[in-house]
């Protein structure tokens, strides 16, 4: 349903586009479905309003969002080669962001630019960065501000921009099973399904894409498998040599945390990863009442009350210990 309260802030963008300006749409680094379905809706909106609009990422489209982009709308940042592109931007936006360093190396060339920002965002971490800041918390996902930045400036829903705003509302409310989804955003995901979306196939094409190395990667991260707390608190690790061993890689590792959540009486779900450069992802979920997101942010990270992540260069030998309490602190003082 449209944030009134930011209609003034619509407004400055409506007027902004009005001179049809040089857009540039990114995203935070290593693109969930959110993030993917809200660059390629928004970019294929400010095209439809007479806009020039590049989507350029630091990193690739993940395997299971490809369907999204099959003709390869998003540009992988490549310095030298992409950097005139930026240069000539009129206008930033910044989606499913809470800060610059969350675009990785292309957020630090971007925060340089001469040109005006635009962060739509709903993370409860974002305190503001940009020229306009449209962030709203208690939305289910980036792409359901998208859609309501369609309705403030005047496009059409298409096909096309629905498809990936499906994908971008539906994956960060857990396909609906995730207390972020409401009356209201399934009345929503049924508007956009009815410009003649297959959500079935795109269930499939998401979820039932696994690799056998990735299956393979699971067999290791369930035997890492701790329970602490009473069982209130369970944590996994993924070390760089069991991806090696596997052939995985780290797009292998999505839903790895999603299952381990289904575990009976577990109220906080902590996966660490070790990447292979040495440094350290640590993804977390909360049932309850522990927020993550503040967990998160003591280690320098984010997120959302009840999922959060924290990247780091801090070797994950050091790392566990300090979370592992950091979350036992958390939970015994949430049931106080």
């Amino acid at each position: 349903m449209p944030h009134q309260r930011f209609s003034d802030r619509w407004d400055r963008v409506r007027e902004l586009l009005e001179s049809r300006p040089a857009c540039i749409v990114t995203a935070h680094v290593r693109p969930d479905g959110d993030a993917v379905g809200s660059e390629l809706a928004l970019a294929r909106l400010l095209r439809q309003l007479g806009c020039d609009a590049t989507v350029i990422a630091n990193d690739p489209v993940p395997r299971v969002y490809d369907f999204l982009d099959p003709a390869g709308e998003t540009h992988v940042y490549e310095p030298g080669r992409d950097d005139p592109i930026l240069q000539a931007a009129d206008v930033l936006f910044v989606l499913d962001v809470s800060g610059w360093q969350r675009v990785g190396r292309l957020g630090a060339v971007m925060a340089k630019l001469n040109a005006q920002t635009i962060c739509i965002d709903h993370h409860q971490s974002n305190n503001g960065f940009a020229d306009i800041d449209i962030i709203v918390p208690e939305a289910p996902a980036t792409g359901s501000l998208i859609a309501e930045a369609l309705r403030h400036l005047g496009g059409r829903m298409t096909r096309d921009i629905a498809e990936p705003l499906y994908v971008a509302i539906a994956t960060d409310c857990g396909w609906f099973r995730f207390p972020n989804t409401s009356p209201e955003t399934l009345v929503e995901c049924a508007e956009l399904a009815e410009t003649g979306l297959d959500v079935s196939k795109m269930y499939r094409q998401i979820y039932e894409r696994n690799r056998w190395q990735g299956i393979r990667l699971l067999a290791r991260a369930l035997a890492s498998l701790h329970s602490e707390a009473d069982g209130r608190i369970a944590w996994f690790v993924l070390k760089s040599e069991d991806s090696a061993a596997t052939g995985a890689d780290n797009e292998d590792c999505e839903g790895f945390i999603d299952l381990v959540r289904t575990i009976e009486d577990t109220e906080l779900i902590i996966f660490f990863c070790e990447l292979a450069d040495g440094s350290s992802k640590v993804s977390l979920r909360s049932k309850y009442r522990v927020d993550v997101a503040e967990l998160a942010g003591r280690f320098g990270g984010g997120g959302h009350r009840l999922a959060a992540g924290i990247s780091t260069s801090e070797p994950l030998d050091d790392l566990i210990p300090r979370v592992t309490a950091a979350a036992r602190a958390a939970l015994d003082a949430s049931a106080e």
